[in-house]
């Protein structure tokens, strides 16, 4: 790659994705959009009373995914058609078990000890809907007392999760993973290089983006920080991408004008890689063997090839539902703190959201979800100290499936905590009309068998 000509902004620069490509990405945000709208009206029908008849049917009456089975009933709330589009037979059911459960959620906002959702195991027809507490015990409302599908449950202290970025400067054993690091030389990781990409406009320049936590930026004065191998003496320094400064608000500037905080998306944090060489460019790309879709089915009529690279191609259900059948689950990670580290996925908690049914045009409800890992023992920690922002994958047959992003650890319950990557990618589609992808051979020549 020596000799290349071009500023490295220039060389940096991807070819945009093709006509059909991107049309099909505008089809696929449209119906994100209609079933968000679809799941709000049937949600505006249900009453208390209604949501108590629904949550104390029997598993009997539901299959395995404890959708009901009576499609009378189900199409008492779930209509034919809605603005224009079937709502066909195999999907009514789902659609009712999730606005039944966004229903509850919604009755119980406001309740400041309640933190997160989840399901009982095991994850079947009985699997019921879980509030995730702590401090207050929290008062239910009447229709949610003595129900088959709904349990309260006291969690963990979320203050004692420790963010892993820290002032120690750890030793680097792979120059493959790098350290990000401030001035006072707290440092985390980089997780990995991305394509940033303009959904709409194909005259937008496609460009690389570095990614990591923003909690890592904020320990510093500026939205400026170091990258590090341990054979590079000189650090590069690397500047908060567009859209994503921080300006010393802890959160990305795209949030900025959003008044409540929401930790999964204020952490989000991209960095410019047009100081970077293009030796480190190659180095830092994920492995060819990429698959983020491969833990799941694919619907009919999507591209497995186009598929491979894409972290929010499917619908959360979707995602939620296959991840949590899968569970406990065996993933990884290579941080700068710890090195090549496993854990188990043991929980996928869905972080309460206060805006879901806002009227507003723009609504800030973006589907926020943090991943469970335990510690394989206390000796072999998931992530520790200079951790954060690394990549957290899984393994299927041979491919890497990216999973979530590392944010912090709670070292007496021997946890770790990730946020769900489809969550950052489609909170950045929806808010900026960006899409983050990973790099494929066929379009970023840094992309290759050799990477």
């Amino acid at each position: 790659m020596n000799g290349e000509t071009g500023s490295p902004s220039e060389r940096h620069l991807v070819p945009p994705a093709s006509e059909e490509r991107r049309r099909q990405w505008i089809e696929r945000r449209a119906r994100r959009d209609w079933k968000r709208r679809l799941r709000a009206h049937i949600v505006s029908g249900l009453t208390d009373d209604i949501l108590r008849d629904l949550l104390i049917r029997p598993a009997e009456e539901r299959d395995e995914h404890r959708n009901i089975l009576d499609m009378e009933i189900v199409r008492q709330y779930v209509p034919l058609e809605f603005e224009g589009r079937s709502v066909p037979d195999v999907d009514a059911p789902r659609e009712l078990t999730w606005a039944t459960e966004d229903a509850v959620k919604r009755r119980l906002r406001g309740i400041e000890s309640i933190y997160g959702y989840t399901r009982s195991e095991p994850y079947n027809r009985t699997s019921r809907l879980v509030a995730l507490w702590y401090g207050e015990e929290p008062v239910l409302p009447e229709f949610l007392k003595d129900v088959l599908y709904f349990e309260l449950r006291l969690g963990n202290d979320p203050s004692n999760i420790r963010l892993d970025s820290s002032c120690k400067v750890y030793p680097v054993d792979s120059p493959s993973i790098s350290n990000v690091t401030q001035p006072i030389r707290s440092f985390g990781s980089l997780g990995f290089l991305a394509l940033l990409e303009h959904r709409v406009h194909s005259k937008i320049p496609v460009r690389h983006v570095g990614v990591t936590v923003g909690h890592v930026v904020d320990d510093g004065t500026e939205d400026t920080i170091e990258l590090e191998t341990d054979d590079q003496m000189c650090p590069v320094q690397l500047q908060v991408a567009p859209n994503f400064e921080r300006q010393g608000r802890r959160r990305p500037a795209f949030r900025h004008s959003w008044a409540r905080p929401r930790e999964c998306f204020d952490e989000i944090c991209l960095l410019e890689t047009n100081t970077l060489s293009d030796e480190l460019v190659a180095l830092y790309h994920v492995s060819d063997a990429i698959d983020c879709n491969a833990l799941f089915s694919l619907p009919s009529g999507i591209d497995p090839v186009g598929s491979l690279t894409v972290p929010a191609l499917l619908d959360i259900d979707d995602v939620y539902d296959s991840l949590i059948e899968m569970l406990p689950l065996e993933v990884h990670k290579f941080g700068a703190g710890t090195g090549q580290t496993t854990g188990t996925l043991v929980d996928i908690q869905d972080l309460e959201d206060d805006d879901t049914y806002s009227t507003q045009a723009v609504r800030d409800d973006t589907q926020a979800f943090k991943l469970k890992i335990e510690w394989l023992s206390p000796d072999e920690p998931f992530a520790q100290d200079g951790d954060s922002g690394s990549l957290v994958y899984a393994r299927h047959h041979g491919k890497t499936v990216p999973l979530g992003i590392h944010y912090g650890s709670d070292e007496g319950l021997r946890v770790s905590y990730s946020y769900l990557l489809w969550s950052w990618c489609e909170e950045i589609d929806n808010k900026l009309d960006l899409r983050l992808t990973f790099c494929s051979p066929g379009r970023c020549r840094y992309q290759s068998s050799s990477s």
